[in-house]
This record gives C-alpha cells, sequence and structure tokens, in this order.
C-alpha cells in the first residue's frame, strides 16, 4: 500500500514537473495604454513591433480605452508606437 502511495505521489510530480517544463517559452505578451501629454487616452493608435533580426512586424490598434494587446511577440522585438 504504502509503495502504490509513494508511485503515485512521484508520477503526479513528474507530470507537474514536465507540465511546468513546457509552459517555458520565448514569446511573451505587449499590452498597455497609450495616452497623449495629458493624460487622456488615444483611440486608434497604431502598434507596430518590429523584429530586429529578420524585420518582421506584429501590430495592433489601440481600442475606446487606448488599450492595445500583442500577442505571441518573440524576445527580439522592440516596441514603437506612431
Amino acid at each position: 500500500m504504502r509503495r502504490c502511495l509513494f508511485v503515485c505521489r512521484l508520477l503526479t510530480f513528474l507530470c507537474v514537473l514536465v507540465s511546468l517544463a513546457m509552459a517555458q517559452t520565448e514569446n511573451a505578451v505587449i499590452s498597455g495604454r497609450v495616452s497623449d501629454p495629458s493624460g487622456s487616452v488615444v483611440k486608434g493608435a497604431d502598434i507596430t513591433l518590429t523584429n530586429i533580426d529578420t524585420n518582421a512586424t506584429t501590430r495592433a490598434t489601440t481600442n475606446d480605452r487606448g488599450i492595445y494587446v500583442l500577442s505571441n511577440v518573440s524576445h527580439k522585438m522592440a516596441r514603437s508606437a506612431r
């Protein structure tokens, strides 16, 4: 009985460990809020990220609250707003 319990705990631990290891990634989500110098939100602002190695771009547009979200962003991308 104790051996079975030990094996079950060990398998559970290994499953958790494997799932944590698989969750590691080099990609991220970038989100933010665009505002003007007075603090008012900027609706419809175009956000462009460019990969500094490949020149590939990812784009987003701010919503009515000035919020943007860019997902699956490589760690080699730099943010710029215009």
